[in-house]
């Protein structure tokens, strides 16, 4: 990295713009490698930025026409294409925010599930009075810490979607590669928000009434506009994937999820083996995955 540091000046200062843009970004993943985030997050972003300028546009103009320069403009579009998924993917990393836990109503030892203890062990107004308090123990959770939770975090990821989007303007265009990581990597944000609100509003591993008050409080589960969100994600990250015949680990992600949360319309057809033109990013080689008619 220090060769990178001391030779980044003379770089800039050159004609070779695109070339420029990479060594920025290269270096602001080194320094994020190496703990420097706040170094390396102005790295990626002067990256991105100066590759969306006019002098950019400019650039690309004085190029002569031919593979080589059609090349160099492709490198340095997906280096800046990286800049901006890697911010995006720190913002949510900065942006995460544990779900609220259940604290449950603790009950008089006498009324505590027990093989020596008969049913009859208390009566029906103490009985009904603790079932009164754990109905307001689990309504004071939901609208008190469940709710507001579930709000902010909805504006926060959509603010967090439009981040991961700006990739599609990164000029010229965006190669397939990083169209398809913006897909998986928008599925995969609102996936573990579905995953993470299911948790929050199971109260399984506590006694039945808790149960039976968090599914009657439920009728529709919470989760499923978010649930649908990913969903969508995920499938365009496999359409574009087919579309460019473009492995990789995103991918894998995708047919993972959508084959684990939709079995009956997604099959993860592991036995089998995939075109032999399709490209790999370097991963294990997988099948595609195919959408059950």
């Amino acid at each position: 990295m220090a060769l990178l540091v001391a030779a980044l000046p003379q770089i800039e200062a050159s004609p070779a713009l695109g070339l420029a843009v990479r060594a920025r970004a290269l270096l602001g993943e080194a320094r994020l490698e190496s703990g420097d985030g706040a170094q390396g997050a102005a790295d990626l972003a002067s990256a991105a930025e100066r590759w969306s300028s006019a002098e950019a546009l400019d650039w690309i103009r004085s190029l002569p026409s031919g593979e080589s320069s059609q090349l160099a403009v492709q490198q340095a579009a997906d280096a800046a294409a990286g800049a901006v998924l890697r911010l995006a993917e720190l913002d949510l990393e900065r942006h995460q925010s544990p779900a609220p836990v259940f604290r449950p109503v603790i009950l008089p030892v006498r009324a505590r599930p027990s093989r020596l203890l008969a049913p009859s062990a208390i009566g029906p107004a103490e009985r009904a009075a603790i079932q009164s308090k754990q109905r307001a123990a689990v309504v004071r959770y939901v609208n008190e810490q469940l709710a507001p939770w579930v709000a902010v975090r909805r504006r926060v990821l959509g603010s967090l979607q439009r981040r991961f989007e700006r990739v599609y303007l990164v000029p010229p265009v965006a190669s397939p590669y990083y169209r398809i990581a913006v897909a998986a990597s928008v599925g995969a944000m609102w996936g573990r928000f579905v995953a993470e609100l299911r948790d929050a509003t199971s109260l399984h591993d506590y006694d039945a009434p808790y149960n039976e008050l968090g599914e009657s409080y439920y009728m529709d589960p919470p989760w499923e506009g978010e649930k649908s969100l990913a969903r969508s994600a995920f499938e365009e990250c496999l359409a574009l994937s087919r579309r460019y015949r473009l492995f990789s680990s995103y991918t894998l992600a995708c047919e993972t999820w959508l084959g684990d949360n939709f079995r009956g319309e997604y099959s993860r057809l592991d036995e089998l083996m995939p075109s032999p033109d399709w490209l790999s990013s370097g991963s294990a080689v997988r099948p595609r995955p195919a959408l059950l008619e």
